[in-house]
Formats: C-alpha cells, sequence, structure tokens
C-alpha cells in the first residue's frame, strides 16, 4: 500500500525476557517525510539508548555526523546512534519529492561500541537491495498484528542484521584494496616500461583491464589522472638525464617517447616550472607523492 505525504506508523514490540547483553530489535516504523520540519539531532536526545538503521525507499534524506554530511537516497540506509550528539538527519530544503522511508531501533549492551566499529570500516551510509531477505523480513514487521515478540527472534533477526552490515563493509573494503592494488601495479608498469613510448591504452592492456576502468580507478585512488603520471613520470626521468648524463634535450625528448623536442620542453616547463637548459644548470629535482 502507498503511504501518503505525512503519513506515520510504527511498532514497539513487547519482547519477552529480553537479555539485555543481547542485541535485539524492539520497534520499527514507516514515515512519509515532506518538511525541513522534520530533523532529529543526537543533542536532543540524550534519554534515549537504542541504535537506528533508517532506509530510503524513495525520496532522499540527509544524514550528518562529525565526519560529513551524507545524501541517503533510495536503497541506501544509514546508522547511528540515536544519542550521538554529532548526529541529525533530517528532509533536505532542496528536495522535490517526499522522503519515504523505514526505520528499526535495536538494544544491547555491545551495539553502540559495534555501530561505531562498522562506521569507522564502512561510513554510516551502507547500500542494500530492498529485496535482501533480512530486510524484507524487518520490513514486514510494520505490518504485523501482533505486536509481541519472542526473544529468540528479536535476537535473531538483529543478529542476521548485523551481520549483513559486517559483510557489506568486508566486501566494500575488499574493493578497495583490490583498487590499491591496481593502481599499485599499473605504477609498477609505467616505471618498467616509461621508455616504451607508454601509454594509457597500452598500460591497461599489460594489465588485461579496460583503459576505462583502470583510469577511473587510477584517478580515484592517486588523485592524478594516468595520462599525467605517465607525463610527470617520464619529465622526472627527464631530470636524472639532465643531471646525470650529457644527453641533449633533443635526445632526451627521443629517448622519452615525445613526438617533438618542443612538446618535450613545454611539458618540462609545465611540470618543473624551469627550462631543461635551466634546469640542468642550477635546478633541483621534485619530490612528488608516491
Amino acid at each position: 500500500m502507498q503511504m501518503k505525504n505525512s503519513e506515520m506508523r510504527s511498532v514497539r514490540f513487547e519482547v519477552s525476557r529480553p537479555i539485555l547483553s543481547v542485541p535485539h530489535i524492539i520497534c520499527c516504523g514507516e514515515e512519509v517525510r515532506n518538511s525541513p520540519s522534520y530533523n532529529l539531532k543526537g543533542k536532543y536526545r540524550q534519554n534515549e539508548s537504542s541504535i537506528v538503521f533508517q532506509y530510503t525507499i524513495s525520496g532522499e534524506g540527509v544524514f550528518e555526523n562529525a565526519d560529513g554530511i551524507y545524501s541517503v537516497d533510495a536503497g541506501k540506509g544509514f546508522i547511528c546512534e540515536i544519542s550521538n550528539p554529532e548526529t541529525s538527519y533530517y528532509f533536505p530544503s532542496e528536495a522535490t519529492k517526499p522522503w519515504h522511508f523505514i526505520y528499526f531501533n535495536f538494544i544491547g549492551d555491545p551495539l553502540a561500541d559495534t555501530v561505531k566499529e562498522l562506521t569507522l570500516r564502512n561510513g554510516p551510509i551502507f547500500s542494500i537491495s530492498i529485496d535482501a531477505p533480512v530486510l524484507t523480513r524487518m520490513m514486514k514487521l510494520n505490518r504485523r498484528n501482533e505486536y509481541r515478540m519472542a526473544f529468540s527472534e528479536s535476537a535473531s533477526i538483529a543478529s542476521r542484521f548485523f551481520n549483513l552490515l559486517l559483510q557489506i563493509s568486508e566486501a566494500e573494503n575488499s574493493d578497495e584494496k583490490q583498487e590499491v592494488e591496481l593502481v599499485r601495479a599499473a605504477k609498477n608498469h609505467i616505471q618498467q616500461y616509461l621508455l616504451n613510448n607508454l601509454n594509457a591504452g597500452e598500460v591497461a592492456r599489460a594489465l588485461n583491464i579496460s583503459r576505462e576502468h583502470l583510469s577511473r580507478v587510477f584517478s580515484r585512488e592517486a588523485g592524478i589522472t594516468l595520462y599525467q603520471y605517465i607525463l610527470r613520470e617520464k619529465i622526472l626521468r627527464a631530470c636524472y638525464f639532465l643531471k646525470d648524463t650529457n644527453m641533449s634535450s633533443k635526445e632526451i625528448s627521443q629517448e622519452l617517447g615525445f613526438e617533438q623536442p618542443s612538446h618535450f620542453s613545454r611539458t618540462f616547463l609545465r611540470i618543473i616550472k624551469i627550462t631543461p637548459r635551466q634546469f640542468r644548470q642550477h635546478g633541483v629535482t621534485p619530490i612528488f607523492p608516491a
């Protein structure tokens, strides 16, 4: 059933004989918000001790903590300790569509530390398919008629949910490691074959990956484009030739694969800020980030 703007419904469960040291779900709700007046700040909720996970079904919300401001659009959810004074979440004033979301509250003595560790690894935002089995099960809780819940069921749901967050965190960290390794392999290849008239396409082929993907990952991880990195490393090699050999600028240009000596000179001046001749006389080789 489609909810209307500003409609809300929530369920607080009567969990039988809970063990407070074991994480378990205690509440869930579904809301549609369309006004900036919806703005919940942790500093005003110091009497609440639960953990909230709020998941966007459609529209968009905003979550803030000490590390930044995050957009929470469809398929994403944030997690935080409700009473954390550095957190807030709200309907953005510039939004054009209502924010339709569902939220879940958990308690359990170790949860605050668990959430801190999860957000340290992954950040507060998690992307989850709306068809994820545990999320589907949790969403159905809001429509059940029976408010009483056995503790075993409440704890089982919490356990499955936090295991899902952990799996997402580990998968994203694994992807990051793979990207770091890809950039390291690209840099190693460039250093090894720098004098072979190297370009981005040749590096990608050597690593058996598409040029587009390599360029995108390289720029994100290295903070410089693949093309710029190759040029920079060629110019650093030119600095060595200028200082430690008697090669002319024309010979160095040919050695490094520049089509014209004038192109080499312009590139050298742009990166080193002086001409090759001036560098040979009194220049100092710069140190760039590895």
